[in-house]
C-alpha cells in the first residue's frame, strides 16, 4: 500500500529569500518529520521516494535513516544486493534529480554496508565523501555523526592520531540536544583513549555513550555496547565484557542484524 506524505512545516515561503527548492524545514517541521517514525512504526516500508526539494527530503530523512533499506539487506548478509540497491539509488539521484543532498545519504548507507561486509577501507572512503557533503550543507548533527563514524573506522585501522581529530570534530559539531551525536563522539574518543592505554578514561566515555543512546535505536545502542566491550577486552577484563556483549547480541537480534550478532558471538567465544 502506498503512503502519500506532504512535506512537514517549512516556514513562511514569502519570508524565504533563497530558491524555493532549497527552503528547509522549520524547527516544528523537523519534529513533525521525526513523528513519522511513530506514525509509520507498524507499517512495512520497502521503498521511499521524494521530490528533490530540500523540505521534502528532510521530511523523509529520519524515516529513511531509521529503515535503512539497503542496510537491512546487508544486516541479513546480502551484501551484493545492498550494494546494487545503493548503486541504483545513486543513478536516480544523478540522472533524475541532479541534487546533491541524497548522495550524502547514499554515502552513509554505503559506509554502513561496507562496515557490515568487513570492508573497512571502503567504509572509510564512503564516510569521507559523506563528511565533505555534510560540511557543505552546514548541518551540525550529520557532520557530528559522520565524523564520529570516520573516527571509529580510523581507530580500527590503527590510525589513532587521525581518529582523534575526527572525534574532536564530532564533539565540536554535536548539538547539545542530539543524544545520538553526543553518544557517538564519546564512543569515538573512547577508542582513541584505548590506543593510548588510558583504559579508565576510555571506559568512562564508553559507558556515558551507552547511557545516552536512545533505547529505540537498537543498532546504535548495540554498536555502543560493543565499543564498551572492546574497551573492557583491551584492558584484559573478559569477564566484565561478556554480559555487555550478550546485551549487544540481544539488541542486534531484535533489530534483525544477523551479521553483527554473529560477529559479537564470535568475540564472546573463549580464547
Amino acid at each position: 500500500m502506498p503512503y502519500l506524505v506532504r512535506h512537514a512545516h517549512a516556514g513562511d515561503k514569502r519570508a524565504w529569500l533563497g530558491p524555493d527548492a532549497v527552503r528547509p524545514l522549520s524547527t516544528p517541521g523537523r519534529r513533525e518529520a521525526h513523528g513519522l517514525l511513530t506514525r509509520l512504526r507498524d507499517h512495512p516500508i520497502t521503498r521511499i521516494l521524494s521530490s528533490p526539494a530540500v523540505r521534502c527530503l528532510q521530511t523523509v530523512e529520519p524515516l529513511a535513516r531509521r529503515r535503512g533499506l539497503a542496510t537491512l539487506r546487508a544486516m541479513e548478509g546480502e551484501f551484493d544486493e545492498a550494494r546494487a540497491m545503493i548503486a541504483r539509488a545513486r543513478r536516480d539521484m544523478v540522472e533524475r534529480w541532479r541534487f546533491r543532498r541524497p548522495l550524502m545519504w547514499a554515502a552513509r548507507s554505503s559506509a554502513a554496508v561496507e562496515t557490515l561486509a568487513g570492508d573497512i577501507e571502503g567504509s572509510e572512503r564512503e564516510l569521507r565523501a559523506a563528511l565533505q557533503m555534510a560540511l557543505s550543507f552546514r548541518e551540525r548533527e550529520p557532520v557530528a555523526r559522520i565524523a564520529a563514524g570516520l573516527s571509529r573506522v580510523l581507530s580500527l585501522r590503527d590510525r589513532s592520531s587521525e581518529a582523534d581529530g575526527f572525534a574532536t570534530m564530532s564533539l565540536d559539531y554535536s548539538p547539545a540536544e542530539g543524544a545520538a551525536a553526543q553518544a557517538l563522539w564519546r564512543a569515538a574518543r573512547a577508542l582513541v583513549m584505548v590506543s593510548r592505554d588510558r583504559h579508565s578514561e576510555a571506559e568512562r566515555l564508553a559507558r556515558e555513550a551507552v547511557g545516552l543512546a536512545p533505547a529505540e535505536m537498537l543498532n546504535l545502542r548495540a554498536d555502543l555496547l560493543m565499543d564498551l566491550a572492546g574497551v573492557l577486552l583491551s584492558a584484559g577484563q573478559r569477564a566484565r565484557a561478556q554480559p555487555v556483549i550478550a546485551e549487544a547480541v540481544e539488541r542486534y537480534e531484535r533489530k534483525g542484524n544477523l551479521v553483527s550478532a554473529a560477529t559479537c558471538e564470535g568475540r564472546s567465544a573463549p580464547t
